[in-house]
């Protein structure tokens, strides 16, 4: 249902891959990438997991320091863009059509 309301650039993007049925996703991402769990290469996802929470837990401080940068829009050049602008959806939908 999401789909029908992206544009096509992102639909091409987005892709769902049927439950139990990993052909398409190792043509997509290669055996190297996938974990053994989903018929790759790579370790297992428990290791993974675990690599990745320590990797959040190692740069811990990074992660909370991030929310004090932002951009200053004042100087940004050009017209303002807003969030319309960016995701193209808003507006008022007359007639929705789902497949």
């Amino acid at each position: 249902m999401v789909q029908s309301l992206q544009k096509e650039k992102m639909r091409k993007r987005n892709v769902v891959h049927p439950k139990g049925d990993y052909s398409q996703l190792i043509e997509d991402v290669g055996l190297d990438i996938l974990p053994k769990e989903y018929g790759g290469n790579n370790v297992s996802v428990d290791v993974l997991k675990d690599y990745w929470k320590n990797e959040a837990e190692t740069n811990r401080d990074w992660f909370l320091d991030q929310p004090r940068y932002k951009t200053d829009e004042s100087k940004r050049q050009g017209k303002p863009k807003n969030h319309s602008d960016i995701f193209g959806i808003e507006g008022s939908f007359r007639k929705l059509e789902i497949d």
